[in-house]
């Protein structure tokens, strides 16, 4: 679990892609852009990486200049293939779970 954060969370992110179906019946894409970025797609929101944060999560936030105004998601390690996705914003509060399906 931890191995999974430490090898995402490292600075060489290699080309990896992740594909993520959710309990929730969505799926999620998680991808490296041109510029060298991690970038994860879900629920229709395209959310950047931030790093680890206090509870040991992988941060996610679309960037949008108000941080309390920003759509903010931390993804937790349940097992290796397996994650607990929280999807924060001003006006809302999701929680789903998603299990890698496919990499690349």
């Amino acid at each position: 679990m931890l191995l999974a954060l430490m090898a995402f969370s490292a600075c060489s992110f290699a080309e990896e892609e992740f594909f993520y179906e959710c309990a929730d019946g969505t799926k999620a894409h998680q991808y490296v852009n041109q510029d060298g970025n991690a970038v994860l797609e879900f629920h229709g929101l395209k959310l950047n990486y931030k790093g680890v944060n206090m509870g040991s999560e992988l941060s996610f936030n679309d960037d949008n200049g108000d941080y309390l105004k920003s759509n903010r998601l931390s993804m937790k390690a349940l097992t290796e293939t397996r994650f607990k996705m929280e999807l924060l914003s001003k006006k809302s509060h999701y929680e789903t779970e998603c299990e890698v399906v496919s990499s690349k």
